[in-house]
């Protein structure tokens, strides 16, 4: 991003050969290597005033990583060393790691009844409701459930529907940590909206994160 050196301060990184590679990056540049399985840092102190670089760590989605011509995810390359590493065990259940594991086991939670909510349409949400009443109620990985979005839309007859479905107006996102509905209203649409007034009634509060 930014640096002000008086020499150049390489990267080191030693790939799956056992051999050492620098790499000298100046502002703009961007270097793509597998921090998670390659030693890597820098082989000295910096000499200057400043290095400003930015990281950006990923992991493939492992229910679409799976390669259908092989029992190993598309980003192990077959014949290499991490493919015989996988298929040994040596991961021992990290790959996918839990974090991966934690996306795909939640990542589908976010159903219809969520988008309907998200629209304001109240006939498909009345529908979704006929197929099943516990969409209503269910959170996606976020938290958020459908009276969260409805919220966020500004949907008074939306909200009302799910009150009226018994649906917890003080429910909170993110495992109980994060917003409540009517902190969606206020932040969204301010404490004069008629929807704010209606969670009021109900006897709804305003919760949000502790920062």
């Amino acid at each position: 991003v930014a640096q002000d050196v008086d020499e150049p301060w390489p990267l080191e990184v030693i790939g799956h050969d056992g051999k050492a590679k620098n790499i000298t990056m100046e502002p703009g540049d961007m270097v793509l290597y597998e921090s998670h399985s390659v030693v890597h840092g820098r082989p000295f102190p910096l000499k200057g005033r400043y290095y400003a670089n930015v990281f950006i760590h990923f992991e493939p989605h492992p229910a679409k990583s799976m390669h259908d011509e092989h029992d190993l995810p598309a980003y192990i390359q077959e014949g290499s060393i991490e493919a015989q590493r996988y298929r040994d065990g040596e991961y021992d259940g990290e790959i996918p790691s839990p974090a991966a594991m934690k996306i795909l086991n939640k990542d589908d939670l976010k159903n219809k009844a969520h988008d309907a909510a998200g629209e304001g349409d109240l006939d498909a949400l009345i529908e979704h409701a006929k197929e099943d009443m516990a969409l209503l109620h269910q959170p996606d990985k976020n938290g958020w459930q459908p009276i969260h979005e409805g919220s966020r839309s500004g949907s008074l007859e939306v909200v009302e529907f799910l009150a009226a479905q018994g649906v917890d107006v003080n429910a909170r996102t993110h495992d109980g940590t994060g917003y409540s509905p009517l902190a969606i209203v206020e932040r969204e649409w301010g404490d004069e909206h008629p929807l704010y007034e209606f969670l009021s009634s109900l006897g709804a509060f305003e919760a949000g994160p502790e920062f």
